[in-house]
């Protein structure tokens, strides 16, 4: 696992917005949201790479606009 400064506000950007919607998730019971923080939050944790972990939040965040555009 990388240490440079870059890495770690990555991770700690990401992991935020995955807790936020892991949170919002967890009180408002949606599933989806619940879904996305777990994956935003675990990606955080495993994935040490800067673009890497960009790219997979980024697409993680893509598919919940889309999965919840098309449930509502």
């Amino acid at each position: 696992m990388d240490c440079d400064a870059s890495s770690l506000y990555a991770q700690f950007f990401w992991g935020t917005i995955g807790f936020g919607f892991l949170m919002y998730g967890s009180k408002q019971r949606a599933v989806l949201s619940l879904i996305t923080g777990l994956l935003l939050t675990v990606f955080s944790y495993v994935v040490s790479s800067v673009l890497w972990l960009s790219f997979a939040s980024i697409a993680v965040l893509v598919a919940f606009y889309y999965g919840n555009r098309h449930v509502a």
